[in-house]
């Protein structure tokens, strides 16, 4: 079954910990080369040497980041190596919440964070994948979302 992955590149967001360490060490176990973003590069570089030492065979492209500025997402993708032109996987990861405070005490400034990244962040990335995948008519795209989201917040 996972043979279909084999040989692909996957683009994964949040790549630093959690949910889309694990993804991006799954995708290179079963032969895709990964291109993994996140805002902390440390924890970029331990998870490279990481998956080269489980899966020497797949490339691995470190870009530190920060998916809320749009700038930056577009610089990142000017930049991809060679190998990566075509992305066949966009895993959309990075997210953020700044507190479990009652809705009616969140500050504007956290509000805005948090939608940058959760929201305008997945909007960015996947602007600069999805017209690859739509011309060539191939791609998937997984969305990751917050437990968060499924719970009503106190007032």
């Amino acid at each position: 079954m996972f043979e279909r992955i084999q040989g692909k590149t996957a683009f994964i967001t949040g790549a630093s910990a959690g949910i889309g360490e694990a993804t991006a060490k799954l995708f290179a176990k079963f032969g895709s080369n990964v291109i993994i973003t996140a805002r902390r590069e440390e924890n970029l570089i331990n998870l490279q040497k990481d998956i080269l030492e489980e899966s020497p065979s797949v490339k691995v492209h470190i870009v530190k980041l920060d998916v809320s500025d749009h700038e930056a997402v577009k610089e990142a993708f000017k930049n991809l190596p060679e190998w990566a032109s075509q992305i066949d996987f966009l895993v959309n990861n990075a997210g953020l919440s700044l507190g479990m405070l009652p809705l009616v005490s969140i500050p504007e400034n956290s509000i805005d964070t948090m939608l940058n990244t959760n929201v305008k962040g997945l909007i960015f990335v996947t602007q600069q994948v999805l017209p690859r995948m739509m011309e060539s008519n191939s791609g998937h795209i997984i969305n990751i979302g917050s437990i968060v989201g499924q719970n009503a917040s106190p007032f």
